[in-house]
């Protein structure tokens, strides 16, 4: 996987267009079995019997990934990797394993050996009591879970489900299940195609991808609210179908995604940042693949600085870790072994509270403690707004210096997060204020270089 040449890693605008795609509105109910049904029960039983004593994931053994036999963990330097979750037999693959926000469970995709059935999993941190919370079996031929991500509450889990019929019509739905406690229900589905929960706010998004079609081969990278509302297009790429794969948020305003048959990289594909501006979009280049390689599974380290992703080539996977400058722009890639869905652990505390159905508003002002801390260089922190006020959030130096402002605005009621990246400073304590009216809130920060 290479780094592009300076001239193409150039941004360009992409006007917005605030228009619903005809097959991003529609919903096609499917019908799962949950954890309580006999065949659920079934498949878990069949999975623990696979399981042997697992020890705790020891502190650094951040990223979680696919290979034949199971799920592993390695430390991000790529070190020290183990199998986590073992497949075991009634099973040819698990995929796409994504911790919980807290980083306490990891759910996973379980394949069947028959290619029409798939179970989703959760599992604990350490890979003790996996159960599976419900079987699909919708395809006719084959049915497969992707993309799966956890809402910023834990309380919520998204996946796609991509299924076929007899007439080898594929479908590509975004489905939603509700956690209470150990207890699962099947909230919602659309037809879309590889989304992700906005990890860091209370806003209840979600980004996803509008695949082309016969009669509109644009493909767009849209963003929508839980309930399919307020769907907004973030960048339309022009001209392929199925044209952007994966999505991967940096933070509110910038999101990584891949992209392929495009004519300026031909015969490859190239992970984009895309952040969006007050008049439409911008992309930046950030990696390509080798001639004939794809692209998988973007995920950011905790303080948004470094990537793992996949990069598949003559059927063989490499991780990479790609670190990021100040400007962006990667100053290394390097290759850290063989594996597939690559996710990086976050480790975000819960919210104090859980409303009924998600995110909701705060009773009081709040300022969370800044993730990760100790930071270097950049820490994103998070403050939780009851009601609609004039808000400012600042970072002043132990000699009560103001350093940086990183909010002095109108803010409507709701959990809110914007990251600060402290590359000009020196190591230290620095204090985050957060002020509305008379009212006060300080945390300090820790900077280690």
């Amino acid at each position: 996987m290479k780094t592009p040449r300076l001239m193409l890693a150039l941004s360009c605008i992409v006007l917005a267009l605030l228009t619903f795609d005809g097959n991003a509105q529609e919903p096609r109910t499917i019908e799962p079995y949950f954890a309580e049904s006999e065949i659920a029960a079934e498949h878990t039983a069949e999975l623990r019997q696979a399981q042997e004593g697992r020890m705790l994931v020891l502190a650094g053994e951040d990223i979680a990934f696919s290979l034949d036999n199971g799920i592993n963990v390695q430390f991000s330097n790529g070190s020290g990797r183990r199998l986590l979750i073992s497949r075991g037999t009634g099973y040819r693959a698990f995929t796409y394993p994504a911790w919980s926000l807290d980083g306490e469970s990891i759910a996973f995709a379980a394949q069947r050996n028959d290619s029409r059935m798939v179970d989703l999993v959760v599992a604990n941190a350490d890979g003790s009591n996996p159960t599976v919370i419900l079987v699909l079996n919708d395809g006719y031929f084959n049915s497969m879970i992707q993309s799966i991500s956890w809402s910023w509450d834990h309380q919520f889990i998204m996946f796609n489900y991509a299924f076929d019929d007899s007439q080898l019509n594929s479908y590509f739905l975004v489905c939603t299940i509700r956690r209470n406690g150990q207890n699962y229900t099947y909230v919602q589905d659309f037809l879309r195609n590889y989304s992700q929960y906005e990890p860091l706010t209370a806003s209840q998004r979600y980004a996803y991808i509008s695949t082309g079609t016969a009669f509109d081969a644009n493909t767009r990278l849209r963003v929508s609210n839980l309930n399919g509302t307020n769907d907004v297009v973030w960048f339309t790429f022009q001209g392929a179908i199925a044209g952007l794969t994966h999505v991967a948020w940096k933070n509110a305003n910038s999101i990584y995604t891949v992209i392929r048959n495009w004519s300026a990289y031909p015969n490859r594909e190239v992970l984009l940042r895309i952040d969006k501006t007050t008049g439409g979009s911008t992309y930046t280049v950030i990696v390509q693949s080798d001639p004939g390689g794809s692209l998988w599974s973007p995920t950011l380290s905790p303080d948004r600085t470094k990537i793992y992703n996949a990069e598949i080539v003559n059927n063989t996977s490499t991780m990479w870790l790609t670190t990021l400058g100040a400007n962006g722009l990667p100053v290394s890639v390097v290759a850290k072994g063989i594996g597939f869905f690559p996710n990086w652990r976050q480790r975000i505390p819960p919210p104090n509270s859980t409303p009924e159905d998600g995110p909701g508003i705060p009773k009081s002002l709040v300022l969370e403690q800044n993730y990760p801390n100790p930071f270097n260089p950049s820490t994103t922190i998070g403050f939780q707004v009851p009601e609609r006020a004039h808000v400012a959030l600042r970072v002043y130096d132990m000699l009560g210096k103001e350093i940086a402002t990183l909010v002095d605005e109108d803010m409507s009621p709701g959990r809110h997060a914007v990251d600060w990246n402290a590359a000009g400073m020196s190591s230290g304590v620095y204090l985050c204020v957060l002020h509305s009216g008379a009212r006060v809130s300080s945390r300090r920060m820790l900077l280690l270089k």
